[in-house]
């Protein structure tokens, strides 16, 4: 059914290449299919296609890389996700973003230190 899903919403992208749901459904399903190179791909055109539309997506799409190891990649995805809510959270929320944002500086350098010893 996964695949039979991607093939419908393939012909759709064809018929209309800006069609941004359609990538965040095609995302979704590879995830569930455990295909996280073709997720980051799907995510990535969405969010180029039109940023505003789904701004978790650039959540969706930085966890990906940073499980993949494209820390560079997933950190300016981190940071472009965290924009769109600096503009639209009320203050009391800030801290609790800028203590995820720490965390994950924390996580990025734990990682790579990992990957550089392997």
């Amino acid at each position: 059914q996964d695949s039979e899903a991607i093939s419908e919403l393939k012909i759709a992208v064809e018929a209309d290449p800006n069609f941004v749901e359609a990538f965040l459904l095609i995302a979704g399903i590879y995830i569930d299919l455990r295909d996280y190179d073709e997720a980051i791909n799907s995510y990535r055109r969405a969010t180029t296609i039109n940023p505003e539309f789904f701004p978790p997506s650039f959540f969706n799409l930085a966890s990906l890389e940073l499980d993949k190891g494209y820390y560079i990649e997933a950190k300016a995805h981190f940071k472009k996700f965290l924009s769109f809510w600096e503009r639209k959270i009320p203050s009391f929320i800030l801290p609790v973003l800028m203590q995820m944002e720490d965390f994950l500086r924390h996580y990025w350098a734990r990682k790579m230190l990992l990957y550089q010893t392997h």
